[in-house]
């Protein structure tokens, strides 16, 4: 009997690296209000942590009334009674982090279920983007002083910042050369780089590239091998996730195809499992997936890898590049949900669901609660999916 846990503020507690941590009310009401959809992937008996099992049970059934007999929905207290007499076989967040350690340890989880400090610290050690660059990107320095990161943005004309850890855009900054203006500085962005470097050591800096889209390849370590799972095409609206399309592995390499070729992304695959899997096999064992963008590639654009065309061939005639990590999730992700999803409902529904290639899995809030909904694939202008 497994227990799962669906926690997405893991990215947030991840920065902030304590045993007690207070997520945004907005991470929490995710938390709370899609709590359910760990049983999509969980197994026959197993449990989903939730904070109201009716409302679980009512969320849940939009999706298969068999994903209600499937699992067994528990809350906090329940837990605790339960972790009194029983003995779990192993448990499965969202994303492994302090904070959710020390949750589990006051809900009375034995200590041989949890994963050391040591290890937690290394798995934060990886999950940062300063690993990222270290150790799958080119073109993006790890900066901890502000004059070394005004220098690189004169150098690129414009650059992304980041922060080794943050969440859904937040702790991300988009420059140019012309916003240092007023006698050289800019005293906004120049007091936020300073305090992402007091308080987390440092931040990325990289080219920014002009793109055409996203996508990711998502992974599962198990038993010490990083497994591929498939592709995720999603879209952002304002750098935050937006949604994912639901098709079949072949159905995504078949849209891909006019940006990428299968070969070229194969080798892209096989690249981030030799770094990966020996950088994690000690130390974790789950879900983990590493964003992708598709750009235009100019003469400046060294850093992104030229796209070739279906005989291997480096023919820049189609403008295209991609650069082969944005950054690194060690955790699930919502290309993994998406992945699930499809395949549940491909077990579970008409032909029809194998067929369509426009259907979009979506996060909403409706001003109340958020909702993880299927919508029909419509593209607008702030997210172009197709």
């Amino acid at each position: 009997m497994k227990l799962h846990i669906f926690n997405p503020e893991h990215d947030l507690a991840l920065a902030a690296n304590l045993k007690q941590f207070t997520a945004p009310h907005a991470g929490r009401q995710l938390r709370s209000d899609l709590a359910f959809i760990p049983a999509l992937w969980a197994e026959e008996g197993d449990l989903v942590l939730v904070d109201d099992i009716d409302f679980a049970k009512n969320r849940v059934r939009h999706f298969g009334a068999e994903l209600n007999s499937k699992v067994e929905f528990i809350t906090k207290p329940q837990l605790k009674h339960l972790l009194k007499t029983e003995f779990l076989d192993s448990v499965h967040p969202w994303g492994w982090n302090l904070s959710l350690k020390g949750e589990l340890e006051r809900l009375g989880m034995p200590e041989i279920m949890l994963p050391t400090d040591a290890v937690l610290n290394k798995v934060r050690e990886v999950s940062s983007r300063q690993w990222a660059a270290l150790h799958l990107q080119r073109g993006v320095e790890y900066v901890a002083e502000t004059t070394r990161v005004k220098e690189l943005i004169l150098q690129y004309g414009k650059a992304v910042v980041k922060a080794p850890w943050s969440s859904s855009g937040r702790g991300v900054k988009y420059v140019s050369a012309e916003d240092f203006r007023t006698a050289g500085d800019y005293p906004t962005f120049e007091r936020w780089v300073a305090n992402m470097i007091y308080h987390q050591g440092g931040v990325t800096v990289e080219p920014l590239y002009n793109k055409v889209r996203d996508f990711a390849m998502e992974f599962e370590m198990k038993d010490g091998k990083a497994l591929y799972r498939g592709l995720s095409l999603f879209d952002t609206i304002k750098n935050a996730y937006s949604g994912n399309v639901l098709c079949s592995e072949d159905d995504k390499v078949e849209m891909m195809k006019p940006l990428i070729s299968e070969a070229q992304l194969a080798g892209i695959r096989q690249r981030i499992i030799e770094v990966m899997e020996p950088a994690l096999k000690d130390i974790y064992s789950g879900p983990f997936g590493v964003d992708m963008m598709i750009c235009t590639k100019g003469e400046k654009d060294e850093f992104c890898e030229a796209v070739l065309n279906q005989e291997g061939e480096d023919v820049n005639r189609t403008g295209l590049g991609v650069v082969p990590c944005i950054e690194i999730n060690l955790r699930r992700t919502m290309g993994h949900v998406a992945i699930d999803l499809y395949e549940h409902l491909v077990a579970n529904s008409s032909d029809e669901m194998k067929t369509n290639r426009t259907n979009i899995m979506r996060v909403e809030y409706d001003g109340n609660r958020y909702h993880l909904r299927i919508k029909p694939g419509r593209p607008s202008e702030e997210a172009p999916l197709h």
